[in-house]
């Protein structure tokens, strides 16, 4: 069994700083892989990165996994899996340029095993 989780649609466009997506359980499944998809973006060298987070409360969470920084040339992913998270996942995106604006689309998948 699998869940397909989508965190920020294809096509989402954010200014620098730090987002968070809506949270998921997961508390059925053992695995989640992460992918972080690199649209495009604007200004001086715009970047992106983003780090998977867990939490058993949904008010105190951690980073799990390792964070992904997608190289910026359009449609690149970076990717990783993180085993036996929280209960709730959600992924914290950092636009890392202070005027650069990205698009971009992340997703992940939840499995069992």
């Amino acid at each position: 069994m699998s869940q397909n989780i989508v965190f920020f649609p294809k096509n989402t466009t954010l200014v620098a700083g730090t987002y968070y997506s809506e949270q998921f359980d997961v508390s059925e499944f053992k695995t989640v892989t992460t992918e972080v998809i690199y649209g495009g973006g604007l200004g001086t060298t715009p970047a992106i990165s983003g780090q998977l987070q867990q939490s058993d409360d949904l008010t105190v969470w951690s980073n799990v996994g390792n964070a992904m920084a997608p190289a910026s040339v359009a449609n690149t992913p970076a990717q990783d899996s993180a085993s036996n998270p929280g209960r709730y996942v959600r992924l914290q995106m950092t636009v890392t340029t202070g005027n650069a604006t990205v698009t971009f689309w992340a997703k992940a998948v939840a499995r069992e095993n």
